[in-house]
């Protein structure tokens, strides 16, 4: 539960990739993913019985590297995982894990909605995305000026605007937000 001290210098002026290695070398399971963000690393490994999830807190001083390794049974206090990592882990009862992977789910940020995902009837037909709208309406993806990509996006639902004789209607904004 300790601190590990591995000399190492200027851990911290390390790329990504050297960090990666150096932590993937202490431990005797393949990886399967990992990322670092900020001073934890999040991994996904499999030791041939199980495929768990692994947070390394990260501490460095200019000729050392302090890790400290915790599993998902040890519930730590880091939420930051990507979700997509735990959609890779074996099936668990333990305790500890189960509201580590239920914390990591509800930390994680909402994605929010991108221009791309709002949608637009043209001519009162089915509802299209942007692509698709700005093709009925014969204008190429990137061709519209600066002026008509503003109108459209500050276009609001309900609203109707005229390109060249086409009415083009909102018919819904996907919008998305952070729980934190």
């Amino acid at each position: 539960m300790g601190w590990d001290g591995i000399p190492y210098y200027h851990f911290s002026e390390r790329s990504t990739a050297e960090k990666k290695d150096l932590i993937r070398s202490q431990l005797d399971a393949t990886c399967i993913r990992d990322t670092i963000k900020g001073n934890v690393y999040y991994g996904v490994y499999d030791n041939g019985k199980t495929v768990f999830a692994l947070v390394v807190l990260i501490q460095t001083d200019p000729n050392i590297v302090y890790l400290k390794f915790m599993d998902e049974t040890m519930g730590p206090p880091c939420y930051d995982m990507p979700v997509s990592y735990l959609d890779l882990l074996s099936p668990t009862t333990n305790e500890l894990a189960l509201e580590w992977r239920r914390t990591v789910r509800d930390f994680a940020p909402v994605r929010k909605g991108g221009f791309d995902e709002r949608r637009y009837s043209v001519e009162g037909g089915p509802d299209v995305g942007y692509d698709e709208m700005l093709q009925a309406v014969q204008l190429p993806h990137y061709s519209d000026s600066f002026r008509r990509a503003k109108m459209v996006r500050e276009q609001r639902v309900g609203d109707s605007l005229l390109f060249g004789g086409v009415e083009v209607t909102r018919t819904r904004s996907v919008k998305g937000k952070r729980r934190w």
